[in-house]
């Protein structure tokens, strides 16, 4: 699905999601913000001299700045955050290395290794073989994303397991810019508990008012554990590390987090939305702020289907896993945190028993749930105006709607009746990072466009993440989303 149209302006949405800064969006404004430093690693071959040579010939072209290392330190001789290194050859950061390229963190600071071998994996691979092959490349040598050159090929491997072959050509500029850059141009940034509210025990899933939907969780996995595309898991107490100071550095980049796993599965709470009023009606005042106010209620304008409104914004809470738990192994009573999106601040209720911020964490996508979340009351609310017995509304307002997440596609001809797929055009960006969260909100105003433009019954979507996975999300309950994905191997017989 394509569309020209623009539901939201990028400061409406980064205020809605709580984003501070400017984010890239396109292609063209992530090779114009970038800025990369080559640094040569211990084993820099004739082969990856050359590949090294084909990458500054790409990045000139696309408009990509190439800084020194001396022109790449700040006044307290750390790296300057957002510049990229890309190691050529084996990145061994010793203490002695890190001393020649201080990096204050590995949350702060994207790294790339550039390794003269084959992939560990391809895209045949099993998840749990591809997960734990690039997790441990990844973490034995600190970096954040690999590329593996042969004289045929060029591989790149990164953290959420997707893996992706390129010719190793004369020229490799066009696979650089729409493969390479969004992965270098848009972090990785996982909620850490510092930026978010822990409400400790805040939530008991296991009270009256949760049973069906922990019934729908533990039904779904049970599904999704037989896919196989949902269930694998890294654990770091597997993984070797050359030193302390590796698993000192990886643990501060994970924000203490015990492991990490694919997928996740969320509830949105059910919320009840005004209906939004057409731009033309709506008698507050905007002035520079993409947010207005009137009685008492935050606004924003969203274009949909050639018309434009005043959406009310509304404070949205989900039930997700939460980071790193088996969820083939879920315990509800452990296992599940309440997310909620207030004024751009993220809140997480902890399960009882949980009082202390190291032992639980919020899922790595929680900016793409609330985000999706924040897009459905902002769709529900307009279809409240527009079409009043709107199922997709009613069903958010009594029960809640569900999200499922998983790392793979979903065929044409499985896309659920009513659910309109979106994201294909978009750079494949890596998950948890506030490009994926954009994506996915206004992807989905711009699907609910299509759907009434076209006069379809809008009852969900289905956001593909290039190069990384799907989002499905909608009235289907998670169980029935579950046997959507299992249809869909079947019918396309990986199953």
């Amino acid at each position: 699905m394509t569309s020209d149209e623009v539901p939201m302006d990028a400061a409406s949405v980064r205020s809605l999601l709580g984003f501070r800064r400017p984010v890239p969006l396109t292609l063209a404004e992530m090779c114009r913000t970038l800025r990369v430093l080559f640094f040569p690693g211990t084993r820099l071959t004739p082969r990856l001299e050359v590949f090294g040579e084909k990458l500054r010939a790409a990045f000139r072209k696309l408009g990509v700045r190439e800084v020194l290392l001396q022109d790449a330190l700040n006044s307290s001789g750390h790296l300057v955050e957002g510049i990229v290194p890309l190691f050529l050859g084996e990145p061994q950061l010793d203490v002695a290395m890190l001393e020649q390229l201080p990096l204050q963190n590995l949350y702060s600071s994207q790294m790339v290794g550039i390794f003269d071998r084959r992939s560990p994996v391809d895209e045949n691979s099993g998840l749990q073989e591809r997960l734990d092959s690039i997790v441990e490349v990844l973490t034995g040598h600190l970096v954040t994303l690999c590329l593996f050159v042969t004289d045929e090929h060029w591989c790149m491997c990164t953290m959420n397991g997707a893996v992706a072959n390129y010719s190793n050509g004369d020229s490799i500029c066009d696979d650089v810019e729409h493969a390479l850059i969004p992965k270098l141009a848009a972090r990785v940034m996982p909620p850490r508990v510092s930026d978010i509210t822990c409400r400790y025990e805040g939530l008991d899933a296991l009270s009256p008012e949760y049973c069906g939907v922990v019934s729908d969780f533990s039904d779904s996995l049970r599904n999704w554990a037989e896919t196989g595309l949902i269930a694998a898991h890294t654990s770091l107490s597997r993984l070797q590390f050359r030193s302390a100071l590796h698993r000192m550095l990886v643990t501060s980049y994970l924000d203490d987090r015990s492991g990490m796993s694919y997928g996740f599965l969320s509830w949105q709470l059910p919320a009840a939305c005004a209906p939004a009023i057409p731009i033309e009606d709506f008698d507050g005042a905007w002035g520079s702020s993409p947010i207005a106010e009137r009685s008492q209620c935050k606004w924003v304008r969203v274009q949909v289907a050639g018309r434009e409104f005043a959406v009310p914004v509304p404070e949205v809470s989900v039930l997700c896993t939460r980071s790193g738990c088996r969820k083939d192994q879920m315990d509800p009573a452990r296992d599940l945190v309440r997310l909620t999106l207030s004024n751009g601040r993220v809140l997480m209720d902890t399960p009882q028993g949980i009082t202390r911020a190291e032992d639980c964490r919020p899922s790595y996508d929680t900016f793409t749930i609330l985000g999706i979340a924040m897009g459905n009351c902002l769709a529900a609310s307009i279809l409240n105006l527009l079409q009043p017995d709107s199922r997709f509304s009613r069903t958010l307002s009594t029960a809640g709607l569900s999200l499922s997440h998983w790392h793979g596609s979903l065929s044409a001809n499985s896309v659920p009746p009513g659910y309109i797929q979106h994201g294909t055009e978009n750079p494949g960006v890596c998950c948890s990072t506030p490009q994926s969260a954009i994506y996915a909100l206004t992807g989905k105003l711009t699907a609910l466009s299509e759907a009434l433009k076209s006069g379809t019954e809008f009852l969900g979507d289905v956001h593909i993440e290039p190069h990384h996975g799907t989002n499905l999300c909608g009235v289907l309950s998670l169980t029935e989303s579950s046997r959507v994905v299992q249809s869909n191997l079947i019918r396309n017989g990986r199953h």
